[in-house]
């Protein structure tokens, strides 16, 4: 079980804000991780409370001065060795986030889509993970996954997504 903390750095360019980069927005995140195998088989999740300041105030972005709501997002993973050597695992996961609070649109786009809604994003995840030092360097690994939505209620349209995963941690 461990315990992370982040903040991210704000974009502050009006146009990237515009085009989908970023919001523009201060966030903090408190982390809890729990990584544990029981046998062939092996759990990895997360949870993560996301602290979100005001979007950036950018003149024709409908977003512009928003209160974000604050955030819950979680990974729960369940992954099982095929072979038994920590080489080749199939995995499945759940993953998502949901606002904690109703989200209150800027001006002159209240009552549209969202407004008074708790938005929310929630998949599941099936793959296959390739370990080639095996489970004792579980960080290093390839993995394709493919990502199903199954009940969103967010400012764009979900769709299946394919990831590929290339992870090297030292």
């Amino acid at each position: 079980l461990n315990l992370g903390v982040g903040f991210k750095v704000p974009v502050s360019d009006g146009e990237k804000i515009k085009h989908g980069i970023g919001n523009g927005a201060n966030e903090f995140r408190v982390v809890i991780l729990y990584h544990d195998h029981i046998g062939r088989f092996g759990f990895c999740n997360h949870l993560f409370y996301n602290w979100r300041s005001e979007a950036d105030r950018v003149s024709d972005w409908k977003f512009s001065g928003q209160d974000l709501t604050d955030r819950l997002n979680y990974k729960l993973n369940l992954e099982f060795d095929l072979l038994g050597s920590g080489i080749l695992e199939t995995a499945l996961g759940a993953v998502g986030w949901f606002d904690i609070e109703n989200v209150e649109l800027a001006e002159g786009f209240e009552n549209k889509d969202l407004d008074g809604m708790k938005a929310h994003n929630h998949a599941v995840m099936p793959g296959i993970e390739f370990k080639p030092f095996g489970e004792e360097y579980e960080h290093r690994k390839f993995a394709l996954k493919l990502r199903i939505p199954y009940s969103v209620k967010a400012n764009y349209t979900p769709d299946y997504t394919w990831i590929a995963i290339a992870m090297w941690t030292f």
